[in-house]
């Protein structure tokens, strides 16, 4: 997978997304940004590879986020335009959903707070306040996943993932001590590496969504339900009942897959 995210200001955001990712099982992540933020992803993740990410150039999944800068974005709008035309998913956050087209793919996944998507929604001329949104948080998901077509995950202490079919998941396995900073870069990483995992197998009817009864148009609405509930998982394990960082989230995310493996294997 492809990671267009932070920026010199912001390299917390480009090292934390790429360390989830790999710890979330992506196979080989490439991080598209800034030589000089390239150096500190690679300190902390090694075997990662870093790209200029030249226009048209697509990484199969891709990854947007804590954008800084316009060099940062010029190098978001090219990849997420070459995803976009390649039909590969992407997980778009932040300042970045200000670069959506005016209709996403159904793969994408869009993972704003309540004052992002009453922005969002006001794209489409939907005027909402960011308490309007957080007093029917269903209903202004589902609203913006009709509107853009893209599965729309609305971040808070119950994350709500709503898919352009109507169809919404709810998941509340993390703690407070997760609303931290770096938090929703991990959760991108997670996201990231899910749906690179699902991008080519795994959501045709003879996968594990269509094994429990999920319709194949509310599938990429689950993947990003799973991801946001490993990341719920990994938070609760590393706060173990007290404060807690994205970095150590980050670190719990290949244990809450070895649990899943186990209770899956008993």
């Amino acid at each position: 997978m492809g990671i267009v995210a932070g920026s010199e200001r912001y390299t917390g955001a480009a090292a934390l997304s790429v360390s989830a990712a790999s710890a979330a099982g992506a196979g080989m992540v490439r991080y598209l940004g800034p030589e000089v933020v390239a150096r500190q992803v690679l300190i902390g993740t090694p075997e990662a590879i870093w790209e200029p990410a030249e226009p048209g150039q697509s990484p199969g999944c891709l990854l947007v986020r804590g954008l800084d800068g316009a060099e940062q974005l010029g190098r978001a709008r090219h990849t997420l335009t070459a995803a976009f035309d390649a039909g590969q998913p992407a997980v778009v956050d932040a300042g970045a959903l200000k670069l959506l087209p005016e209709r996403c793919p159904p793969n994408w996944i869009l993972t704003p707070h309540a004052g992002e998507l009453a922005a969002l929604l006001g794209r489409g001329e939907v005027r909402v306040t960011r308490e309007d949104v957080e007093s029917r948080t269903m209903h202004f998901a589902r609203l913006a996943a009709q509107h853009t077509g893209a599965v729309v995950l609305l971040k808070g202490a119950t994350t709500l993932v709503a898919s352009p079919s109507g169809a919404v998941f709810s998941q509340a396995e993390g703690c407070p001590w997760m609303s931290t900073a770096g938090s929703g870069d991990v959760l991108g990483g997670v996201l990231g590496a899910l749906a690179a995992a699902y991008a080519d197998s795994g959501l045709d009817d003879d996968g594990p969504f269509a094994a429990v009864g999920i319709a194949p148009d509310e599938r990429w609405a689950a993947v990003a339900a799973v991801g946001a509930s490993i990341h719920g998982m990994a938070g609760s394990a590393a706060s173990a009942g007290g404060p807690l960082t994205a970095s150590g989230i980050a670190r719990a995310v290949p244990g809450v897959f070895r649990t899943l493996q186990e209770t899956r294997a008993g």
